[in-house]
């Protein structure tokens, strides 16, 4: 079944980019890289309906190491204050664990899968001059990254009953794990 994975952690990078402004608008495109390091793990045991009080645990657990985006963004400024939506590419790796056992007859059950994923993001932000040169500005940016149906893998590792564990190689174990994220950023830009 589903299990609510919610990870957490940290992002952070460089960031380059083009701006081009008309009048109060700006028109751009950004590229950023860096690290996000966010990690969940959830486990969960239930009952087996037939044969209380054995029952199963499922445990998961997914975690990323990087973030790229690609994105054009429009912006509308007004003295040393720009509003902006932005809008692209994003990619990541997503690694995924999940280990099954039960307590009816010291089942055990594993599988990993790790792969990179391209998906879009979206988003908006808010973006500061600050000094008198023009050259630097400081920026607050919120996105929403979706990479569709993540990654998917199956398994069919299951063995039981010990101390001789016989293999059950026609159970065939289907996992999925989806990746949203909800990043907020800030940092410091530097403008030729």
């Amino acid at each position: 079944g589903n299990q609510p994975l919610s990870p957490r952690g940290f992002n952070g990078g460089g960031q380059v980019g083009f701006n081009l402004q008309s009048g109060h608008w700006v028109f751009g495109v950004e590229a950023d890289f860096g690290s996000m390091h966010i990690k969940d793990d959830f486990s969960s045991t239930a009952t087996y309906p037939c044969c209380a009080p054995t029952n199963f645990t499922v445990t998961q657990t997914v975690k990323t190491n990087y973030l790229i985006t690609a994105r054009p963004r429009l912006g509308i400024a007004s003295g040393p204050v720009m509003v902006y939506g932005t809008g692209g590419v994003a990619i990541t790796s997503l690694d995924y664990a999940e280990d099954f056992i039960d307590t009816f007859a010291a089942a055990h059950e594993s599988a990993a899968t790790s792969s990179m994923l391209t998906g879009w993001t979206a988003g908006g932000g808010v973006e500061f001059k600050i000094g008198g040169s023009g050259h630097w500005s400081v920026k607050a940016e919120y996105l929403f990254a979706d990479f569709g149906t993540g990654v998917k893998t199956t398994s069919t590792n299951l063995t039981a009953f010990p101390p001789t564990r016989i293999p059950f190689p026609t159970n065939i174990f289907t996992h999925q794990a989806d990746l949203t994220a909800h990043l907020f950023r800030s940092g410091l830009n530097f403008r030729f």
